[in-house]
Formats: C-alpha cells, structure tokens, sequence
C-alpha cells in the first residue's frame, strides 16, 4: 500500500491505516412526520502486528475466525500525560520490553501464538497540559517495540521517527497534509528487520456500513460488518475478508 503523496514516496509499508466516508446527509420527506435526513457511512481499520514468522500460519488461521470488534487483539496503545518527545526514552517507559508482546486476548485467550504491535500513538487533549492547543492532537507513530528495534526517534514538528544521521523511517502524513492519520514506514526497513528478527507481519481489517434512514430513532436496518486478516508474502500483500450482518431495530 503507498503512502499519499510525493513527499513519501520512499514510504511503501503502511503499518495503520483508518479509512472514513461519508455521503452528506440528505433531506428526505417521510410524511406527516415532517422532513428528516438520511446518510450513508462507511469505515474501515487496518492494524497491524509482528509474529514469529514460523507462527505465522497458525495466527492467520485464528485470525480468519476472529471478530474483531471490541479490541479482539488491542489496538495502538497510547500514553496519557506523556509529552510527545519524550517516547519511548523517558522513565514512563521503564519496563521491559518482553511486556511489549502480546500473550493473551480477551474474552477466550485463545491466541495461537504472541505477537506484537507495529503502532502506537500520541494524544494531547484538549485542556490538558499548559491548554496551548485549541483541539485535542493525535499523531500515530511506530510502536515502542518498533522504534527500539529500528533505533529510532521523534524529532521536528512533524514528529517524524529518525535514525541518529537524521534518515526519516517511519512518520504519519496527517502531520503535514490534511487526511486520515496512518503510520507510514521504509519497505526495506520493514523487510530487513523481519529478515534479521524471523519476522512476519499481518494486518487486521475491521470495518462496517451503516445506512441511517430519516426515521433512525426507531428503524434503523443495522449494520454490515467486514473482518478479514492480511500478510505480506514477498513484496505481495494477501488474504481476504468475510462480512457479517447485524440486524438493526424493526
């Protein structure tokens, strides 16, 4: 998957990516009721983890089976009253990094082997800290075990994760151009730290559509669920997905 602009054009292995539309609402007459709206949503979440890449068979086989809502395998985690310089060297990050690698998921811990995430991400709220910022700030960014593993660091406005010669080698467009935020990285990094580390990489899908008719209070039709698991196999990206329909109100 590439990254969205010239700029990262070097970027090719995106780690996190949330995808939104939205058809604006439309006006609709549904009688005596008067005039309500309609619209139509669509989104979907990719994530993504690191598993030993002799377990990778047996994690997508679980995975195939897996609803992914309610945080089957935890998303990016984010650290609260942390400044954004200070990932990941600051004592708050003080543990070791076994703890980083996932080993049990809720609510059946049936995970056929660990693995660990690829992203986090940053969060300044709004009204926190010296309430500098009109609008709460998110920035995605490499996972603690990933920036350790990469050596790497946040440096710069964009909060762009650099080696010590400053090389740029994983970053979130969104800080520089209006859109979704995402985790971006160098393919041949990516690839030669699987190489050396035994290493596969998998991505989750969760997404759904909604269909919201005027009369959403009482009759919503429910919503369409998409769950599918992704790896990369070479420089190709396979696997598939699967929808589920959850019946809304009558």
């Amino acid at each position: 998957m590439l990254a969205r602009s010239r700029e990262f054009r070097d970027f090719e292995q995106r780690l996190r990516a949330t995808v939104s539309v939205a058809q604006p609402d439309r006006a609709a007459d549904f009688g005596s009721a008067g005039w309500g709206f309609e619209s139509l949503q669509a989104r979907s979440i990719f994530r993504s983890y690191f598993t030993k890449a002799a377990n990778l068979r047996a994690v997508l086989n679980w995975g195939k089976k897996q609803d992914w809502i309610n945080d089957r395998l935890p998303s990016a985690e984010h650290h609260y009253h942390v400044h954004l310089f200070e990932h990941y060297w600051s004592p708050h990050f003080d543990y070791p990094m076994e703890d980083e690698w996932i080993t049990e998921v809720w609510p059946e811990n049936d995970l056929r082997a660990p693995v660990v995430p690829t992203t986090g991400e940053y969060m300044c709220e709004h009204g926190t800290y010296d309430c500098s910022v009109d609008s709460t700030v998110t920035i995605s960014m490499p996972s603690r075990w990933l920036a350790e593993k990469l050596k790497i660091q946040p440096i710069g406005r964009n909060a762009d994760f650099v080696t010590k010669d400053g090389k740029i080698l994983v970053t979130d467009p969104s800080t520089r151009e209006r859109g979704q935020s995402v985790v971006v990285a160098r393919q041949d990094e990516i690839c030669e730290l699987l190489r050396s580390e035994d290493l596969a990489v998998f991505w989750t899908l969760l997404g759904e559509k909604n269909y919201y008719p005027p009369e959403r209070s009482s009759q919503w039709p429910g919503r369409l669920t998409l769950l599918g698991i992704y790896s990369l196999k070479g420089d190709q990206i396979s696997g598939g997905f699967r929808t589920e329909f959850h019946p809304g109100r009558e």
